[in-house]
């Protein structure tokens, strides 16, 4: 799990904007595909942000390692 976005994206092919793109890349949901022409456009390569850089897994992983740590102490 990790971040997602709302993005107004313009498609590169024939300029339409959509606003409001979901982009969830550690869900799997890196493109988009415009409503305009049909164009398929990948968000992580338009966003520059890639999956690693929204996953939260090492916040998540730490917090769960701190809370076993402290249940086997009691």
């Amino acid at each position: 799990m990790g971040d997602r976005y709302l993005l107004t994206v313009e498609c590169p092919k024939c300029r339409n904007i959509e606003k409001e793109v979901y982009f969830a890349p550690t869900c799997g949901i890196k493109t988009w595909t415009c409503l305009g022409c049909g164009k398929i456009v990948d968000l992580e390569e338009l966003t520059g942000i890639t999956e690693e850089d929204a996953s939260n897994k090492a916040e998540l992983e730490y917090i769960i390692e701190t809370f076993k740590e402290k249940m086997e102490k009691k």
